[in-house]
């Protein structure tokens, strides 16, 4: 039975918004881990190297102004860090590019879930940071953007150098806009119905069980999404005067547009001023586009899901907006090509270091892109089975980001399939080096590898070290075959029959195990065709009368 658990009303105001914010209370650190949520083009060493030279370039500009002293201490913080990838790389890429600076800047890495903050500061990526006093956890939403709880008690009081987001404007509140030729306003209204089997069950309880499971897989993708426009007052539709206007300015001369506009982060820039030092930057990376021709017309704008979290693109135009009407310094994106998308913005005007390095580096250059290609590269030879081309790229990978335990995973397994044994050892061990959370099988990856470079005795070692990560038959029946091949019948049988307790249709258990039956038989029966039917010194037995 189809109901109806929310009439038409605007998209920001939707109870979808509800399930949103309670999968993020609920699923924290797994969205990541699982893939549900992206975060390699937000996260990786490239990217956070950048910001990291934005940053110093930034401190730079804030020297010169005299908002900072060289040796005043340097505070930066991070609105919705994620799983903290972006935060270990930003720090480990500074310090390497300027060890001074990092020991004198305090990175305050936040979130506005506690459970996902409890989640992250425990990684042992980011717990290095922080118990060398250099990273601050802070319980921060941007919905409230003077506030900001730090972990360990009391508030932020220190101003604000530089701040930096990933993948949030596109979740805080938006309004999407439709001017027509008439010059009316409209605002996209979603209604939303799902399938009950309970007649009697009211929309409010209907929906306070979703929200109880809102992890739950595909949750908002089962609900029916149902879209329409209403027209609006644009003046009377924001608290703040400035947004009218910023909208006005963003659609400028267009006959006709529709605009995701990001009202809610827009507030936030405008009430975060107060903790900024003159001349402080705020950087927002986000998903989308940036071409003023795709704002203009009527069309339909929804959301993306992911997990079920929603998300919605940014087209960069709309910081267009903000200069005009705030005078405020915007530098952003201007090119379609690139896979994420940058808004720098500060309200006093941006000093000459920063405005020359946002020009060179995230107008003209983004490394960070071409690792996405190649990883892209890489996936699409796995795919034809040419190893060998598929190992090049990810090595181009692992040089743009050295430090990420999947990728060497990746570039050993390939160089594994391409029978380069050497270069899959090496990699491995790198990669096992760096996977602090224990979050790849490199044990059992580097057992393939020494068992197939000839080493049996270090491929049993490492087959023992995943086989202690969690039992299974795979594991179990390659340690079964090396220990066959060198006589440990005893050991293999163990092997083989525990493979199959755990899958009893594991078929290459079965075959490894009839070998072995049929090696040992042969064993013990090698000879016997020699023995005689009456053993020596056997007295003939009298035929029976």
């Amino acid at each position: 039975m189809i109901v109806t658990i929310e009439r038409p009303t605007p998209f920001d105001r939707s109870v979808q918004w509800k399930l949103h914010h309670a999968y993020w209370a609920q699923r924290g650190v797994d969205a990541w881990k699982s893939g549900e949520v992206p975060h390699l083009s937000t996260s990786n060493y490239p990217t956070a190297r950048q910001h990291a030279q934005l940053f110093r370039a930034v401190v730079a500009d804030l020297r010169a102004r005299g908002s900072l002293a060289e040796a005043d201490t340097v505070w930066l913080l991070e609105g919705g860090c994620g799983n903290g990838k972006l935060a270990a790389n930003f720090m480990h890429a500074l310090e390497l590019m300027d060890a001074p600076l990092a020991e004198r800047t305090r990175y305050v890495i936040s979130d506005y879930s506690d459970h996902n903050l409890d989640q992250v500061v425990a990684l042992p990526h980011v717990a290095h940071w922080i118990e060398r006093g250099l990273m601050i956890p802070a319980r921060y939403d941007m919905a409230d953007p003077q506030r900001v709880r730090l972990r360990g008690g009391g508030a932020l009081t220190h101003a604000l150098a530089f701040f930096m987001s990933s993948y949030v404007s596109c979740v805080l509140p938006m309004k999407h806009l439709q001017r027509r030729a008439d010059g009316t306003w409209h605002e996209l209204l979603v209604e939303v119905r799902a399938d009950s089997d309970d007649p009697d069950l009211t929309a409010d309880a209907f929906v306070a069980g979703l929200v109880a499971d809102a992890a739950r897989y595909n949750l908002l993708n089962d609900l029916e999404l149902h879209f329409s426009w209403g027209e609006v007052d644009l003046d009377a539709l924001f608290a703040h005067p400035s947004h009218a206007a910023i909208v006005r300015s963003i659609v400028a001369d267009a006959a006709e547009a529709t605009v995701g506009y990001p009202y809610g982060f827009f507030d936030f820039l405008r009430e975060l001023q107060p903790l900024m030092l003159d001349g402080g930057v705020v950087l927002t990376n986000d998903y989308g586009s940036v071409g003023r021709e795709r704002i203009e017309g009527r069309f339909e704008r929804r959301p993306q899901v992911y997990g079920n979290s929603l998300a919605q693109d940014i087209n960069f135009t709309v910081y267009d907006g903000l200069p005009p009407v705030l005078g405020w310094e915007v530098l952003r994106s201007t090119s379609e090509l690139d896979s994420v998308h940058a808004a720098a913005v500060c309200a006093g005007g941006f000093g000459p270091a920063a405005r020359a390095f946002f020009d060179t580096h995230y107008l003209r250059r983004r490394p960070a892109d071409d690792l996405l290609d190649y990883v892209a590269a890489a996936r699409a030879y796995l795919t034809k089975k040419e190893y060998a081309r598929a190992l090049r790229f990810f090595l181009r990978c692992v040089e743009l980001d050295p430090y990420d335990p999947e990728l060497r995973y990746r570039a050993g397994s390939a160089a594994l399939d391409a029978s380069l044994y050497a270069v899959a050892i090496e990699q491995l061990q790198r990669g096992h080096a760096l996977d602090a959370q224990r979050g790849w099988d490199f044990d059992f990856q580097l057992g393939r590898a020494y068992c197939l470079a000839g080493d049996h005795d270090a491929a049993l070692d490492w087959y023992r070290r995943s086989h202690a990560r969690g039992e299974h038959p795979v594991t179990l029946t390659n340690m079964g075959v090396l220990h066959a091949y060198h006589g440990r019948h005893a050991t293999a049988h163990a092997c083989y029959t525990r493979a199959l307790a755990l899958d009893p249709h594991y078929e290459r258990a079965h075959e490894r195990l009839q070998s072995l039956k049929d090696l040992v038989w042969e064993a013990a029966v090698a000879g016997f065709a020699d023995a005689p039917v009456l053993p020596k010194g056997t007295a003939p037995v009298a035929p029976a009368p």
